[in-house]
């Protein structure tokens, strides 16, 4: 549960980074779509799939399509790519010095 929370706060905090209104209903209907869309698509961790939805369904709950699409891309870039780019930069340093 607790890194569950932890998403949702990443979540909270990309909305506030770019002042957009929202609501506990808006985090959390939001954050239980993209993680069902991660847990179901056909794609390894949902790549390219969440970022699809995840616009489409904060649209949906009335967050503004452009500031929707940004805020997804920072959600994606802060819980997905970056930890990515972390990790094989690590195995790739670590590799090479053993």
């Amino acid at each position: 549960m607790l890194d569950k929370l932890l998403l949702m706060l990443i979540l909270i905090c990309s909305f506030l980074a770019f002042e957009v209104p929202f609501s506990a209903g808006t985090i959390i209907a939001g954050f239980s779509l993209a993680y069902l869309f991660l847990i179901v698509s056909p794609t390894p961790s949902g790549i390219g799939i969440v970022e699809g939805i995840m616009p489409i369904a904060l649209t949906s709950l009335n967050v503004n399509w452009s500031q929707a699409v940004v805020i997804t891309l920072i959600y994606r870039a802060v819980t997905f790519w970056f930890p990515l780019a972390v990790g094989a930069w690590a195995f790739r340093t670590l590799h090479t010095n053993s």
